[in-house]
């Protein structure tokens, strides 16, 4: 449960936990840190660092380096196919909450310490439950004002290198809900109409 004052904790409803993938995901981290611990221990670790593409490396150093982000990235498979990234408009990178997929244009160029950054924004989107808190709102104008809240966080975490391409990042948005951007942003349409995220013009990351 999450403490809000020693009286009045918040217990997580056992009958829907299964359907927080957040939930799940931090238990397997925890389970699969103590795993690696008794591989370690026993000199069984395998580095295969050597055979990752930049995308994989960059999922595997939060599961090694980073617990609660690590935990979301043993949840997804990661898919970086070129075609399929074609065929879907996603430029360099798209995330499913709900299937536990994420994809990643290989044909982006983006350095291993960008693809951090590109991961932990992803892994954010589906920590966050961006999926499920859109309710009725416009589906990419909810995703461009997660987008700006998720980039000030990581700023501030300075996790990874931002690439320059697709990233919506405004240091006056700081403290501010991705409910109360998202007013912001339909009140003023023609400024944020065709903004750029990881996927591209005009294209929701969130899928």
């Amino acid at each position: 449960f999450d403490m809000k004052g020693l009286e009045h904790p918040f217990y997580y409803d056992e009958n829907k936990k299964e359907h927080n993938p957040a939930i799940r995901a931090f238990s397997n981290a925890l389970a699969l840190s103590v795993s690696r611990t008794i591989s370690q221990a026993g000199g069984h670790e395998y580095d295969g660092n050597h055979r990752l593409t930049p995308g994989r490396a960059a999922a595997k150093w939060f599961i090694d380096h980073y617990p609660l982000l690590g935990g979301l990235a043993s949840h997804f498979n990661i898919i970086e196919d070129v075609s399929y990234c074609n065929k879907n408009d996603i430029h360099i990178a798209a995330i499913n909450a709900v299937c536990g997929e994420l994809y990643l244009n290989p044909a982006s160029g983006l350095s291993s310490e960008e693809w951090k950054f590109v991961l932990a924004h992803e892994y954010l989107h589906a920590g966050l439950m961006h999926h499920e808190r859109c309710g009725g709102r416009d589906h990419y104008l909810w995703n461009v004002a997660c987008d700006f809240v998720i980039n000030g966080w990581l700023q501030e975490l300075q996790i990874g290198t931002r690439p320059a391409d697709g990233l919506l990042y405004d240091p006056e948005l700081k403290g501010m809900s991705a409910e109360s951007i998202y007013d912001m942003i339909v009140s003023d349409m023609r400024k944020y109409a065709k903004e750029n995220t990881f996927r591209g013009y005009h294209k929701g990351d969130i899928m």
